[in-house]
């Protein structure tokens, strides 16, 4: 039991001297051979002047290996989105950072964000915070019911699908890492939820969901998941309607109007 206690008071003093880097490193997803979305990427981000790294997508005709659960509901596709994750997750941790951005390839960046501040903003404790919500009716819920009443956080929700944009910690880096990584397979079989990428990366750790939304996708390239195109969609039309009030938080500034297909 005192080792117990030991281990959890290590890890919270871990957490409280958490220091945001003066310029966040942001890892980006993109797939050999989408040339189109990387030249928008690179474009996106030489304007923000943020550091930035490209990651190669998995692809469902090149997974890693893996080790499945023997009954799953999960593409092939949802599974390369999966590994894609874990790879930009696992180039975070191996660059020594102690936390560090990962978005996907098709997110505008509109916002001037001092990560500084929104960090400090964030629940004790947080592992994994979501910055990007593709569920329309969620979406108006937190704003409405959280935002406007000044909850910027709330802990996540199954229903606060996406990993378009999310900062993660090393401590949720080395989590995750631990629970999945088994030499140069990933084993999925502890895993009790859907296989995709934000049910187990935001179950694996301690995640909250920002409850105004900074980040929009560009709707020009179309979603990976095109079944999901509509809902996509109108999780856009909610977002414009919310920054048309201008009510966004003090330490981000609005940059650019939302890519004109959004």
């Amino acid at each position: 039991m005192l080792s117990t206690i030991q281990n959890w008071m290590r890890k919270r003093a871990r957490v409280s001297e958490r220091r945001t880097p003066a310029d966040l490193m942001h890892y980006w997803i993109n797939p050999d051979g989408e040339g189109a979305r990387a030249q928008w990427m690179h474009a996106e981000l030489e304007k923000t002047g943020l550091r930035n790294r490209r990651v190669a997508a998995c692809t469902p005709d090149a997974l890693p290996v893996l080790h499945l659960p023997r009954r799953h509901a999960a593409s092939p596709l949802q599974l390369a989105c999966l590994c894609s994750h874990f790879a930009a997750i696992e180039r975070g941790l191996d660059a020594g950072e102690d936390m560090f951005m990962v978005i996907e390839d098709d997110i505008a960046q509109p916002f001037s964000v001092d990560f500084e501040r929104l960090v400090e903003s964030a629940p004790r404790g947080w592992e994994i915070l979501q910055l990007y919500v593709v569920n329309a009716d969620r979406l108006d819920a937190m704003y409405t019911r959280s935002y406007l009443r000044g909850r910027l956080w709330e802990r996540w929700h199954a229903k606060n699908h996406s990993t378009g944009a999310y900062l993660c910690s090393r401590d949720a880096a080395l989590e995750l890492v631990a629970r999945f990584r088994r030499g140069a397979a990933i084993d999925l079989r502890a895993h009790r939820g859907p296989l995709v990428a934000d049910d187990l990366l935001y179950r694996a750790a301690a995640t909250y969901s920002m409850t105004y939304p900074l980040y929009i996708e560009n709707a020009a390239f179309g979603s990976t998941l095109n079944s999901l195109r509509r809902l996509h969609l109108a999780s856009h039309d909610v977002i414009r309607r919310i920054w048309s009030e201008g009510t966004s938080p003090d330490f981000a500034t609005r940059r650019s109007a939302a890519p004109a297909h959004a």
